[in-house]
Formats: structure tokens, sequence, C-alpha cells
């Protein structure tokens, strides 16, 4: 047994032995995750050369699954123990040509992932939605609607409402328009369109003479009430847009007064929307791009008010771009998530660094982390790409991405100050902040 186990051992003998059986015997306790902090998706896993990750989840376990793209454009699903070894029960790697942007774990256990994959010929991707079973297993591959004037298209966010139907959203071609259309389609849980959702069962948002227009991300609030985020692009300019609409499909007019949509939350010519969330009190928090009038693009947090207006108690103005807070500043958000009203995303400066940042509620940094309120993850050569954030039962940071030197799926995990959550590194120091994050009383000062 190295120092490092022995000291903890010490340190758990003093922990009461009521809190000792819930903690300890529990698959939860596993400081130390991976190889050094560190899970690498390489052939050895799934026997097809490198991987993306685009999306982390934690199921009700513990367990990590990771959904992206292996090297052959096989869509990817790996699931992993909370220790970071590979759950033998479950790897799913798909047939075709395909690629999962994002997923979910439904309250039955199933696993519930979106992306796109190509027709016959590989000539049209075609919006993909599956249901695997918690084995791993293929439950249901649920049909595109056909929609007339469309080719290509891609699903990109999924969520749930309270009967479990899925609400998926994504981008389709109009090929009459020789434009990208929002797309918004709705599902039963078990199979089939949900056609009272807009007569249909999905919605094609046409912006009129857009060029390009995107959902890329979806939450559902307590009233059923669909959010989604993206961006449209008339070719002139472009913007993020964040709109709401009731569960059967139509605007929702109670938010941003009359038309159910806002377009960008800036001052800046152009922002990006990439996923939305919704924090314990129901404002909407969303996170992207914004690029600023000098020409370049920051990483961007934006938070509205339940009824589509800026929440200015959020930094002032309601938002927030990284430039403002640090020099060199990253160009894009990708994910977040939400802990105790703290707010965790990350980040990339492209071809430079990743990067984790958490601010409090009232947007100011959260110097818990890292004693700064962000963490760099590069120049270490341990990130390159970075898409997914997701948080454990134990307030641990799961993030995924690819790693710099093969461009092979890469996932870690962090303690909220930023300590890696490695054997190597828990101190005394860091048993004793992992107690107190989760309220285990130790006897120690």
């Amino acid at each position: 047994m190295n120092y490092t186990l022995k000291t903890l051992f010490k340190l758990l003998l003093l922990v009461p032995y009521s809190v000792q059986s819930a903690a300890v015997s529990s698959t939860f306790f596993t400081p130390g995750f991976g190889t050094n902090g560190y899970v690498q998706i390489t052939t050895d896993y799934i026997g097809d050369g490198y991987a993306s990750v685009k999306k982390c989840v934690v199921d009700s376990s513990g367990k990590i699954i990771v959904f992206g793209q292996s090297q052959n454009n096989k869509g990817l699903i790996v699931r992993y123990n909370s220790d970071g070894s590979i759950d033998t029960v479950f790897t799913q790697v798909g047939t075709n040509s395909e690629c999962y942007f994002d997923g979910l774990i439904d309250t039955d256990g199933s696993i519930i992932a979106v992306g796109a994959t190509n027709d016959q010929n590989n000539a049209t991707a075609i919006p993909l939605l599956v249901r695997y079973n918690s084995n791993g297993t293929i439950n249901r591959v649920f049909e595109f609607p056909t929609i007339s004037n469309t080719s290509d298209g891609q699903f990109t966010g999924v969520a749930l409402d309270s009967q479990r139907n899925i609400i998926v959203v994504g981008g389709i071609n109009n090929t009459t328009a020789s434009s990208n259309h929002r797309l918004i389609v709705k599902y039963y849980s078990g199979g089939g369109l949900f056609t009272s959702f807009n007569s249909t069962g999905y919605k094609e948002i046409n912006p009129g003479d857009t060029n390009y227009s995107f959902f890329h991300g979806v939450a559902i609030d307590s009233q059923d009430r669909i959010i989604a985020v993206g961006t449209k692009n008339t070719g002139t300019s472009s913007d993020g847009v964040i709109e709401r609409y009731t569960s059967t499909g139509d605007a929702d007019t109670s938010f941003n007064n009359t038309t159910g949509g806002l377009q960008g939350g800036t001052s800046a010519n152009s922002d990006i929307y990439r996923k939305v969330f919704i924090d314990s009190s129901g404002k909407l928090i969303t996170v992207g791009a914004s690029k600023q009038i000098q020409g370049y693009s920051y990483a961007l947090t934006v938070r509205y008010n339940t009824t589509g207006s800026l929440d200015i108690s959020f930094n002032t103005y309601g938002y927030i771009t990284a430039n403002t807070i640090m020099e060199n500043a990253p160009n894009s958000s990708y994910d977040m998530c939400i802990s105790n009203d703290k707010i965790f995303i990350v980040a990339e400066r492209s071809g430079y660094y990743c990067i984790l940042i958490s601010y409090n509620s009232d947007g100011s940094l959260n110097t818990n982390l890292n004693k700064t309120g962000y963490l760099l993850l590069q120049p270490s050569s341990i990130f390159y790409q970075i898409y997914s954030i997701a948080i454990d039962q134990q307030n641990r940071l799961i993030v995924g991405g690819s790693i710099n030197t093969s461009y092979y799926g890469l996932i870690s995990r962090f303690l909220q100050t930023g300590t890696i959550d490695s054997i190597s590194s828990w101190s005394i120091k860091n048993a004793k902040e992992y107690f107190k994050q989760n309220n285990i009383k130790t006897g120690i000062i």
C-alpha cells in the first residue's frame, strides 16, 4: 500500500461508521479516476482507431456514458465504471456511417442517442434517433418523418418531457429555398411521431431569406415547454436564437412578449448558442460564442428570465464574454453543468488550449475553482478539443473531448476545486475537501 492510500485509510478510520458504510461501501467512493485522472478511448476499447467525444452523461449508478464518433465514422457509445475502467457489459459502436452529438439516460435506464447517419449511397446525412437498452443492445431506431423538399440534416440535441416523450432538435436542408432550416421533432417514448405536435410531429422553422439556420440545444421546463437554441445567418448577418414553444408546437407568445423567439443576447455582431439549461429558479442559461465588433470570437454565457428578457442580476448585463475576465480568452464554449448554483463551463481557444470556467449565480468568478475561477487544461498536451461536461452524484466534474497527440477520445474527472481526481493527487487535504464537499464528518479540523 503506497503512502497516499495509507493516509486515506487512516483518514477513513476517523469517519463515523454509519457514514463509512454509506460512503465507502458505495461504488461512488472511488478516489482516483483512470490513469492519473484521465481515460483515453483507444483501439483497445473500440477496435476502430481514434474517437471524438461529443457528450458525457452519468447514470444513476455513477457510470459514465460517452457519445461520439469513431475513426471510421461509426456512431460511438462507450460506458465506463465510476473508477474509469471500461464497463464490458456495455460497449456499442454503430455499424453505419454515423455520429452521435448528444444523448441522455431515460428514467427506465435505457440510453437515447441522437446524431446523423448517411444514406445507402453515403451521399446524404439523415437525422438519427436511437434508443439502446441498458446492456447496449438496440431497442428501437426511430423513423425520421418525411418532410417535403428537404435533404441533408442532423439531430444535435435531445430532451425528455414529463411524460417521457422525446424532443429532438437540429437542422434540415430545404432544397427549394437552398438553405438550412431549424427543426424540432417530437416522438412518443415508445416510438412514432407525436402528431398532436404541430399536427405533424415536427416543426420546420423557415426564417425567410436565411441562408443558414440551425438548432443546437434543447431543454424542457416544468410546464413541458420547449426551449431551443441555435443560430441563424441571413447572408448579411448572423446571431444566436433562443425560442420557446408550447408542448403542442405553438410559439409561446409569453416569451419575449409576442413572438416566442429571441434573437441574440449581446451587443456583438454575431452570436451562436450551443446548449441551454434551466437553473433551480427556472431561468435559462445558454453557452456558445460571441463575435465582437473587433472581429474576434469569445466564449459566451447568457442568462434569461422566464419571460425572455436578459437577467441583469447576472453580471449586470445578463451575459459574460470571456475576454472580460482574462487575456487571450477562449473562442467558444460548448457545454455546461450546474452544481449548487455554481455554473461550470468548458471552452477552448482553438489550436491553443482548453479551459474550465466557473461562475457564481451573480456572474462573478467562482474562485473555489483553482483560486481564480478558471483552470487551463492545455498546453499540458492533455486536451486538444473539449465538448462536454457533466457532474456525478459526488459533485465531481466529468470532462470529455479529444487528446492532442493522437486525436483519441478523452475523458477526465476533477474535483470542483480543479484538482484532477487521481490516486496520486489524493492527499490528506484533498480527502478532507472530498468529505467536506459531501457533508461527511471525519472529526478532523
